[in-house]
């Protein structure tokens, strides 16, 4: 990987954010802070994340504690401790219910204003968003130049959000891929996040 480009002076932190590989839930599920089990074959994407990614002796690798997470790192044999602010948007109530078969008409009303809705017993986008604030805030604040983070497609929106400056709402127009990796800068620069 290239260095990274300097601003007045401050290095460009790097963040490697990885979304946790496909789930074997149906598609309907709201399974949020669930653990839920990986498909089969998350190994052969483990293998392949530990060849993209920078080396582990160079980084700190911090995962959600959910086990699709941790798996996918234990696979690749890859050191990392947890931290909870990385792990997905709480459903609170909806927890392993479907969305489609739903009849509570909060769901409809968190559907139309995700971002400030909050999901019963749970949290609202932008309570996930001030969580991953305080440890992108923290992360910024050791020092490290790069950063690898394994998580969830809701806390890598967030990402987008604060390292990027995207509105909330249309962080959602853009896929984050099951075991995707997307880069972003954060620190005292800001720069897009891209595809590693």
């Amino acid at each position: 990987m290239p260095p990274g480009p300097k601003e007045a002076g401050v290095e460009t932190m790097y963040i490697y954010a990885v979304r946790h590989t496909r789930v074997a839930v149906q598609p309907d599920l709201l399974y949020g802070q669930s653990d839920v089990p990986l498909l089969p074959g998350y190994q052969v994407r483990a293998a392949e994340l530990k060849e993209e990614l920078p080396e582990a002796s160079d980084v700190l690798i911090v995962s959600s504690p959910l086990s699709r997470c941790t798996l996918l790192l234990e696979a690749a044999g890859l050191p990392f401790v947890t931290d909870d602010r990385l792990m997905e948007l709480s459903f609170g109530e909806w927890e392993l219910t479907s969305w489609r078969n739903s009849t509570d008409p909060r769901l409809r009303r968190w559907m139309e204003d995700f971002v400030a809705y909050r999901c019963p017993g749970g949290e609202s986008f932008r309570d996930m968003v001030n969580r991953v604030r305080g440890f992108l805030s923290e992360l910024t604040g050791r020092g490290a130049k790069q950063t690898i983070v394994v998580t969830h497609g809701g806390v890598v929106r967030c990402l987008m959000h604060l390292c990027n400056g995207m509105p909330l709402t249309e962080t959602f127009s853009y896929r984050v891929d099951y075991g995707s990796v997307t880069r972003f800068c954060a620190g005292n620069t800001r720069c897009a996040g891209s595809k590693a």
